[in-house]
C-alpha cells in the first residue's frame, strides 16, 4: 500500500469516527486500529490528533467547496446554479454522513477538548462565491434590486443547514426538497 493510500485511509476512518463518535471519545488508536496502522504512522501522517481531525475537516471543506465553485460558475440561470448549489449540498451529505456530521458540528464540543476551526473563513468564502452570484442575480433581473449578499446568505444557508441536518440524521425529507428550498428561495429574492 502507497503512502497516499494509507494517509486516504487514515482520513477516511478518521472522518468516519469523529463523525460518529465526536473528537472527545476518539483516540488515535481507535483510528489506526481501524486502518490497521500503528500510532506511529499515523503520528508521522498527521503529527497528532488535532491535526488529524482538523485535516479531515480541511480535506472534506475543501471537496465540496471545490464542487459548489463548479455549479456556481457554469453557465445557466441563477436560478439553476442556486439549485444545483443546494443539490451538491445535499448530494455531499448523503453521500458521507459521518463527514457531514463532523463539519456541521465543528466548534460545538468545546467540553471534548475539540480544536478550534476556522469557521469564519469557510464563511467568507461563501459569501464571495453567493455574492457574485446574488450580484449577477440583481443585475440580470432574476433577484430583487433591493437583495444584499447578507440576505441572500440567509436564505441560502438557512435552509440548507436545516436540510442537511435532516439529511445526516436520516429524517424523513420530501423528495422534491431542493426544489421546494429553490420555491422558498425565490419567493423572498426573485424579481
Amino acid at each position: 500500500m502507497s503512502e497516499g493510500d494509507v494517509r486516504e485511509r487514515i482520513l477516511a476512518e478518521a472522518t468516519r469516527l469523529f463523525g460518529e463518535q465526536g473528537y472527545g471519545l476518539t483516540s488515535v488508536r481507535d483510528v489506526a486500529r481501524a486502518v490497521g496502522v500503528t500510532n506511529p504512522t499515523l503520528y508521522y501522517h498527521f503529527g497528532s490528533k488535532e491535526g488529524l481531525y482538523l485535516e479531515a475537516i480541511r480535506v472534506h471543506q475543501e471537496a465540496i467547496y471545490d464542487r459548489l465553485v463548479e455549479v456556481v460558475n457554469r453557465p445557466a440561470s441563477v436560478r439553476e446554479r442556486i439549485r444545483a448549489y443546494v443539490q451538491v449540498q445535499f448530494e455531499a451529505t448523503a453521500a458521507n454522513r459521518s463527514a457531514a456530521r463532523l463539519m456541521m458540528y465543528a466548534n460545538h464540543r468545546p467540553e471534548s477538548g475539540e480544536p478550534q476551526v476556522d469557521m469564519m473563513s469557510v464563511h467568507l468564502k461563501m459569501e464571495q462565491l453567493l455574492g457574485k452570484l446574488f450580484a449577477e442575480g440583481v443585475a440580470n433581473g432574476e433577484l430583487r434590486p433591493d437583495v444584499e449578499v447578507i440576505d441572500g446568505l440567509m436564505a441560502v444557508t438557512g435552509p440548507v443547514i436545516l436540510g442537511c441536518y435532516a439529511v445526516v440524521n436520516q429524517l424523513p425529507t420530501p423528495d422534491d426538497l431542493v426544489d421546494r428550498i429553490v420555491d422558498v428561495i425565490f419567493r423572498g429574492l426573485g424579481a
